[in-house]
């Protein structure tokens, strides 16, 4: 990741892809683009549109001031694509519960795109990490009940004295099983590059490799990435881009900046 990818070349390239993706703007460009695909290259076209996770509004949903169907209701309002639902202020999991959420977004137009789990797949046993993995796979459940194609999921913290090394084997160890148990439900899942072992694009893209499955993406969040004295973020970034399922953009600056 020699190549120097200035934050000025992302955001110009990020925003037209958005701007495009999105059908927002630049429709000309979009429409002859699509046009001149032949049907054998259309798997290969990235194609990006605008969401809204949950988490946005934690303060309104940890409080109670908000539920899940107001989220709902707020993507409605904005005008966004598609609901990222972050399981974490769910009242239930019945399916009962499940479907009128899912009906809700239905009768609004909302697609549901994914939803996210706080799992930490950084455990230093293995009884742990099986009841890690066996939590994901309830997750896998639920995001299957709404009729969502991606869950979020987390490498983790590092315990005290763990290595890198130790941390992405563990990764890899419960994701992998996991992924097939996704891929059963035609689910892909996207361990996002939060606080942890994930903060490097090199550790990462790693992980795609060893668990070798069409069922694993990376959920990127443009703010996570942690600098080295090679690597600047956005070259990072750029490194990741062709397997990425998710992107995440946050209107505040990460704390390394």
């Amino acid at each position: 990741m020699k190549d120097k990818f200035t934050r000025r070349r992302f955001l110009q390239s990020a925003g037209a892809a958005a701007y495009v993706g999105a059908g927002l703007a630049l429709p000309s460009q979009g429409q002859a683009a699509a046009q001149s695909v032949s049907p054998g290259e259309v798997k290969s076209i990235a194609r990006l549109f605008p969401g809204c996770c949950a988490y946005s509004y934690r303060k309104y949903l940890k409080s109670g001031q908000m539920t899940m169907q107001d989220f709902i209701r707020e993507i409605v309002k904005m005008g966004s694509v598609g609901a990222d639902m972050t399981v974490y202020w769910f009242k239930s999991t019945d399916p009962a519960c499940l479907d009128d959420l899912r009906h809700l977004a239905c009768k609004n137009g909302v697609p549901l795109s994914g939803a996210a789990c706080g799992s930490s797949m950084v455990q230093a046993t293995a009884e742990k990490r099986r009841q890690v993995l066996e939590d994901i796979k309830k997750w896998i459940d639920v995001t299957d009940r709404l009729g969502a194609s991606h869950l979020r999921v987390f490498g983790g913290k590092l315990p005290h004295g763990a290595t890198v090394k130790q941390g992405t084997d563990w990764v890899v160890e419960t994701m992998k099983p996991a992924c097939d148990y996704a891929g059963s439900k035609g689910i892909t899942l996207g361990i996002e590059d939060h606080a942890g072992v994930t903060q490097n694009a090199d550790v990462c893209l790693e992980i795609m490799h060893r668990v070798n499955s069409p069922y694993a993406g990376i959920n990127l969040d443009i703010t996570h990435f942690i600098p080295t004295a090679t690597e600047d973020s956005y070259s990072q970034i750029k490194a990741c881009i062709r397997i990425l399922g998710r992107v995440y953009s946050l209107a505040r600056r990460p704390p390394w900046q």
